[in-house]
C-alpha cells in the first residue's frame, strides 16, 4: 500500500496547517518512510525554516526527488547535514512556494547541493583551515563538494565561488522528532548557488590580486584551444584540479612560451590534472604531498607556517586562495607560472606537427600580451590545427 504525504498532512498537529506546505504527493513505499517524512517537516516548520519545508514537500513528488529522500531515510548509520537557508534566504535569492520559476530538476539539485554526507558543525571542522564536505547533488559520476571553515560565535561559514555563507551559531533543535537521529539541521544565511564551470570561475574575482577574474589565463588557453577554458569542463569521475596564475604573474618569459606552439600546450598542462581533485585538506594534513599533472610530472604540495605552496621542480608559487569549487573539481589561485623549464626540448612529435603546411597561418614573433582589463568576451582563440589535436591531450581530451 502507498501513502500520499499530501494526504497524510492534516494528521499532523494543528500547529502545522501553513498555507506554504506544498501540496505534492508521494508514492512512499513504505508508513516509516512517510513517519520520517513527516517529522522532518514538522521540525523544520518549528525552527521557521517553512520555505525549505514546503521545498521538500514539492520534490516528493518525483522520482529523483523520492530517491534523494529515501535514500537519507534508509541509511540511518550515516549522519547527514541539512545546510537549511531562512526564508529570508530564499527570498533574497527569489525562491519561494510554490516554486513556479523553478523546475523540478533544479530543486531536487537545490534540495540536494544543501544535504551533506557526514555531520559538520562547527565542533566538528578543524581549527584551522577548511573542511570539506559531499553533497548529494550529483553531476553523473561526480558528487558536488561544499567547502567550509570555522567562523566566530561558534558560526560554520560555507566558502563558494561567490562569496561567503554563515550559519546559525548552532544546529537547530530537533530533539523533539526521535526518528531524525541521523540528522542535523544547521541553518545558513544564503541559498547556496551550484558551483560554476571553470570558464565562469575564471570571470570571477577570487584574490585581492585578481578582482577582474583570470583574463590571462583565459587568453592563454584560447590560445591551445579554441573552445578556450570550455575544454577543462567534462565532468569525469576522479574530478580536475587546477592552479591558476594571477594576471600579474604572467610576465614576458611565460607569454613568450605562450606564443611558442611547441611549448603552449605543455605551459598549460603544467597546471591542472583531471584524474583527481585536491582540496587543502589533503595536503594540509599531509595525506597527499604531491600530484601528478598532465604531462606526467608531479607537483609538490608544502606549507610554512599558515602558507601553503605548490611546486613544480624549482619553481615555487604561493597558494593565494585554495578550495574554490567547481562543477566538476577545484581551482586553487597561485602567484607565479610554472613555466616550462628551457632545458625541456619540445617534443619531437609536436614540432614536426608545428612545422606542417596543416598549421593555420599565425604572425611571427611573441604573442601580444592581452589586457587583463579587457574582459573574457574579448579574448578569442587559435583555430583547430594540428599542434591544437596534440594539445587537446592536456584539455581533457578534446
Amino acid at each position: 500500500m502507498r501513502f500520499s504525504l499530501s494526504l497524510l498532512l492534516p494528521l499532523l498537529p494543528l500547529l502545522l496547517p501553513t498555507p506554504a506546505l506544498s501540496q505534492s504527493t508521494v508514492d512512499c513505499d513504505n508508513a516509516d518512510l512517510t513517519s520520517y517524512l513527516l517529522q522532518l517537516i514538522d521540525a523544520l516548520y518549528a525552527n521557521g525554516l517553512t520555505t525549505f519545508e514546503s521545498l521538500l514537500a514539492d520534490i516528493t513528488s518525483t522520482d529523483s526527488g523520492y530517491d534523494l529522500l529515501s535514500t537519507i531515510f534508509t541509511q540511518s548509520d550515516q549522519t547527514f547535514t541539512l545546510l537549511v537557508p531562512t526564508d529570508s534566504a530564499f527570498q533574497m535569492a527569489a525562491v519561494w512556494a510554490p516554486f513556479e520559476h523553478q523546475s523540478k530538476d533544479y530543486l531536487v539539485d537545490l534540495f540536494g547541493l544543501h544535504t551533506l554526507q557526514g555531520h559538520y558543525g562547527y565542533n566538528e571542522l578543524p581549527e584551522a583551515g577548511m573542511g570539506v564536505g559531499r553533497s548529494m547533488m550529483r553531476k553523473r559520476e561526480w558528487e558536488e563538494r561544499v567547502v567550509m571553515k570555522r567562523g566566530e560565535r561558534g558560526m560554520v561559514v560555507v566558502k563558494t565561488a561567490y562569496g561567503e555563507v554563515s550559519s546559525w551559531s548552532g544546529p537547530a533543535d530537533i530533539s523533539a522528532q526521535y526518528l531524525l537521529d541521523n540528522l542535523v539541521i544547521l541553518p545558513i544565511d544564503h541559498v547556496l548557488q551550484a558551483p560554476p564551470n571553470i570558464s565562469t570561475a575564471l570571470t570571477l574575482p577570487s584574490t585581492t590580486r585578481s578582482p577582474n577574474g583570470l583574463p590571462l589565463l583565459q587568453a592563454a588557453i584560447a590560445n591551445v584551444s579554441a573552445s578556450g577554458a570550455d575544454a577543462l569542463t567534462e565532468i569525469k569521475p576522479g574530478g580536475l584540479t587546477f592552479f591558476a596564475p594571477v594576471d600579474d604573474a604572467w610576465g614576458k618569459d611565460a607569454w613568450a612560451q605562450v606564443a611558442d606552439k611547441t611549448l603552449r600546450a605543455k605551459l598549460i598542462g603544467n597546471h591542472y590534472t583531471t584524474n583527481y581533485s585536491l582540496f587543502s585538506p589533503d595536503w594540509t594534513s599531509g595525506t597527499i604531498t604531491d600530484l601528478t599533472i598532465m604531462n606526467g610530472d608531479k607537483l609538490k604540495l608544502s606549507v610554512e607556517g599558515d602558507t601553503s605552496y605548490v611546486s613544480l621542480g624549482d619553481q615555487k608559487a604561493q597558494i593565494l586562495r585554495s578550495d574554490i569549487t567547481l562543477e566538476n573539481g577545484v581551482l586553487h589561485i597561485i602567484d607565479r607560472v610554472l613555466v616550462v623549464p628551457q632545458s625541456e626540448k619540445p617534443n619531437p612529435f609536436i614540432q614536426t606537427l608545428a612545422n606542417s603546411p596543416t598549421q593555420a597561418a599565425k604572425p611571427s614573433g611573441s604573442a601580444p600580451m592581452p589586457s587583463s582589463t579587457g574582459g573574457a568576451s574579448r579574448l578569442t582563440g587559435t583555430k583547430w590545427s594540428a599542434v591544437a589535436a596534440v594539445a587537446a591531450w592536456y584539455l581533457s581530451g578534446l
